[in-house]
């Protein structure tokens, strides 16, 4: 059998170390919501978010609600409010939510849990922002709230976290004023 020219291309320029093997290492699947992963040291948080405050007394009763942590003394909150650091997580507005736009949780030193509520109608106007970051949703439903009309929640899953938005009724007596909450936390394993 006589070998085809492509054949013998392909021979050189393998000898000749013009092709690199292929990386067979997997894909990095972390989530990172404004630049930061569930996981990252509180350290490393507050260095890129100088004007974050944390444990304010404000933030007690939002953390204290994490009710998988055993040992609620290793839990602390952090509530960025400043415009340029809040910018790191959203074009949209991020709207005040019991003083903080983006409240980040931590547990023993490690970030857990991050949230921020978008002012935005539904999810289809800021969807195309993190389709762009985090391609296709995984998960897509409908779901109701209260008999009220059907609302929508997606999420994308990592190793073990996952990255929701669902809609909210921004105010009980209105129950056409929705926003979209943008939660980025770990499934306990």
């Amino acid at each position: 059998m006589k070998p085809t020219l492509g054949f013998i291309l392909l021979a050189v320029v393998a000898l000749l170390g013009l092709v690199s093997p292929i990386d067979s290492a997997p894909p990095d699947t972390t989530i990172k919501l404004g630049g930061h992963s569930i996981g990252e040291k509180l350290s490393d948080f507050t260095a890129a978010f100088p004007k974050a405050i944390c444990g304010s007394k404000i933030h007690v009763a939002e953390v204290m609600q994490q009710t998988e942590f055993l040992n609620a003394s290793g839990l602390l909150g952090c509530c960025l409010n400043n415009s340029s650091d809040v910018s790191a997580f959203s074009s949209h507005k991020i709207l005040f939510v019991a003083y903080c736009r983006v409240l980040a949780i931590f547990y023993n030193q490690r970030l857990q849990d991050v949230r921020y509520v978008v002012d935005a109608p539904d999810i289809a106007s800021v969807l195309p922002e993190f389709e762009k970051t985090f391609g296709p949703v995984a998960i897509d439903t409908p779901i109701k709230l209260d008999g009220l009309h059907p609302k929508r929640t997606v999420a994308w899953v990592g190793d073990h976290d996952v990255l929701n938005l669902s809609t909210l009724i921004l105010n009980g007596e209105r129950p056409d004023d929705n926003v979209v909450l943008v939660h980025l936390w770990r499934i306990p394993h």
